[in-house]
C-alpha cells in the first residue's frame, strides 16, 4: 500500500464525518453509475475496493472496542 493510500485511510479513520461522506459518495456512484465504475482502470477500481475493505476493518475494530 502506498503512502498516499495510508494517508487517506488514516484521514478516514480520524475524521468520521469525512469517512461518512466518502462512503456515501461511493454508494451513490455504485448505485447510479455502474457504467462509470465498469470503465475505471483496474488499479483505480482495486484502490476503491481497498478503501472499502479498510473502512470495514476499521469499523469492526471500533465496534469491538465498544463491546
Amino acid at each position: 500500500m502506498s503512502v498516499l493510500s495510508l494517508a487517506i485511510v488514516d484521514l478516514l479513520q480520524e475524521f468520521p464525518k469525512l469517512s461518512q461522506s466518502y462512503y456515501a459518495l461511493l454508494e451513490c456512484v455504485a448505485q447510479d453509475h455502474m457504467s462509470f465504475i465498469s470503465n475505471l482502470e483496474p488499479h483505480v477500481f482495486l484502490y476503491i475496493l481497498a478503501t472499502i475493505s479498510e473502512g470495514l476493518t476499521a469499523l469492526g475494530k471500533m465496534h469491538a472496542s465498544l463491546v
